[in-house]
């Protein structure tokens, strides 16, 4: 799932969703750490349309997110021209049931968040990792057609390459999820 401002909708809103999608395969492959305390907060937390995500509100600055999720990034990857950057938190269970990565997209002259990613991959047997729901209540990883009955038609589906999930772009909302499962065992919001 990811969250862009509402005006925000050129190349670098579709930047980041490729650079994100490039950033899942990674994160699939990646060691991730075990849950901290803010990781465990930033988990429950709401998801607002167009507003925030795990507790990071477009527009807060690199110390706002760092506070939020308990301190720097795990990894830091740039991201086109300029000093746009991607802050990526990873945080998962011990047992590798379930694993949350939150990639946060930072640009401008003084840098604040202009998107806000999350991918959650977890076992058919693990419950959702992340427990926050957007105000019209879908929880990450809900089939296609709850999705659809609570936001109808997206305005865009971004068909996802190879084993990566298709994307529903909901241009009003400033959302971009995921719905459903494209193989067992793993979902993608």
């Amino acid at each position: 799932m990811a969250l862009a401002r509402r005006q925000r909708r050129g190349f670098w809103f579709g930047a980041f969703l490729t650079v994100s999608l490039l950033g899942l395969l990674a994160c699939a492959s990646a060691s991730a750490q075990t849950s901290t305390p803010a990781l465990d907060r930033a988990r429950q937390q709401p998801i607002l349309e167009g507003d925030s995500a795990a507790g990071i509100r477009l527009g807060d600055g690199e110390d706002a997110v760092a506070t939020t999720l308990g301190g720097p990034p795990q990894r830091t990857e740039s991201v086109g021209p300029g000093s746009r950057r991607v802050l990526v938190y990873v945080s998962a269970d011990p047992s590798n049931e379930w694993s949350v990565t939150i990639r946060v997209l930072l640009g401008g002259d003084q840098p604040k968040v202009q998107a806000v990613g999350l991918f959650i991959s977890r076992r058919d047997t693990a419950t959702n990792p992340y427990s926050g729901r957007t105000g019209k209540g879908y929880e990450p990883g809900q089939p296609a057609d709850w999705a659809q009955a609570v936001y109808g038609f997206p305005d865009r589906i971004i068909t996802g390459a190879g084993d990566l999930p298709d994307l529903w772009w909901y241009r009003e909302a400033g959302l971009v999820i995921a719905p459903g499962l494209r193989r067992p065992g793993a979902g993608h919001v």
